[in-house]
Parts: structure tokens; sequence; C-alpha cells
């Protein structure tokens, strides 16, 4: 093989790797922005279930830790 040819494989290879790399990324963002909105939906059910802010700010705080524990920031 050409010195072209082996350049133009590890070139492949390589936007392949990026490639993946950005979709899990994306992926993860899903999951942690979907882990998040979760938290502060129970919070609005907590609230709309007539409970005191420090009840439902508890339980957004444990959904929060949660998420953080699964790698969210």
């Amino acid at each position: 093989m050409n010195k072209l040819t082996i350049f133009m494989l590890v070139a492949l290879v390589a936007m392949l790797f990026v490639s993946v790399s950005v979709a899990t990324v994306d992926e993860t963002n899903d999951r942690c922005d979907d882990c998040f909105n979760l938290a502060i939906a129970n919070y609005n059910q907590c609230k709309a279930g007539g409970h005191s802010f420090s009840t439902c700010y508890d339980l957004y705080r444990s959904y929060v830790q949660a998420c953080r524990n699964q790698g969210c920031n």
C-alpha cells in the first residue's frame, strides 16, 4: 500500500472515532437533561400537592443527587 492509501485509512478511522464520541456525548447530555427535568417536575408536583417548601426542596435535592451519582453535572 502506498502512503496516500495508508493516510486515507487513518483519516477514515479518525473520523469514525470522532463521530462515535460526539454521539456518546449527545446521549449523555440528553440523559442528564431528562434526569434534571424529572427532578424539577417532581418538585413542582410536590408543591402542587400542598407540601411545604422544605419537603419539596429536600425531594428535589435527592433527585439532583441521584442525577449526579449517574455522572451528570
